[in-house]
């Protein structure tokens, strides 16, 4: 067989691995979204089933009806809540309840709290700017890590970083230092929170990010190292003639 036949050979391989894992990725990414969805749709359709079943009882309607018409009523219901929820005679009482759940049934505590990171307006997935952040130092070139700045005064910053891959189970802290915050103007929110739930395997964007800040403190590094030089040089210039 000559080399060119091989070479051939080698380019068709290649070409079926990259479709065969091309259409992989598709049918498991495919199938992963249809088991989550099938799975939110029967947690709903379990919970609502006795709603469901009071309106099988006086209607004669497939039960996809009465399902969505038992969620219908859960919607509107829900929506009611809430507008009550936010209403003078109502938060208080909304307040009560959720100290009293609090103390009798932690689980509520730690649902209720992620929900409210997770949907209000000061959630750091709404607001937080993407950073890249090091604790240890600028110097520390391996010790850069993904973040979100919360708010900024100064050279103090409040920020979330979320870990892989529940970005929801991170943790805050503060730091202080312009030199250790490298905000990325051209990574968005959504980019980041993907590639950390990805683990990093789709965080290209995020990784020329990461090599454009190395290069331009390299650069930073050699234009101080040459000024230190040119002031030694001129020093002992000035030592010499005197």
């Amino acid at each position: 067989m000559s080399f060119k036949e091989n070479r051939h050979i080698i380019k068709l391989r290649k070409l079926v691995n990259t479709a065969l894992l091309g259409g992989l990725v598709v049918v498991i990414a495919t199938a992963l979204s249809v088991a989550v969805y099938k799975w939110i749709y029967t947690l709903i359709t379990d919970f609502i089933q006795p709603i469901t079943n009071i309106i099988l009882k006086y209607m004669s309607a497939p039960e996809w009806v009465a399902d969505m018409f038992a969620l219908s009523i859960l919607i509107t219901a829900s929506l009611g809540l809430g507008l009550l929820i936010h209403s003078r005679i109502g938060k208080p009482v909304h307040d009560r309840f959720v100290s009293l759940m609090n103390k009798v049934n932690p689980v509520f505590s730690m649902i209720h709290d992620m929900f409210t990171q997770l949907t209000s307006d000061n959630s750091p997935f709404k607001k937080g700017k993407p950073a890249l952040i090091n604790l240890y130092g600028p110097d520390h070139r391996a010790a850069w890590r993904p973040c979100l700045v919360m708010a900024q005064e100064g050279e103090h910053f409040r920020f979330y970083s979320p870990s892989s891959p529940t970005p929801n189970s991170g943790y805050f802290d503060f730091i202080s230092g312009s030199d250790r915050v490298f905000l990325l103007k051209n990574v968005t929110v959504k980019e980041l929170m993907t590639s950390i739930v990805s683990c990093g395997v789709v965080a290209d964007n995020l990784f020329k990010e990461y090599i454009r800040l190395m290069e331009e403190r390299d650069v930073a590094a050699e234009d101080i190292h040459g000024l230190k030089e040119g002031e030694k040089q001129a020093t002992s210039g000035i030592n010499a003639k005197a």
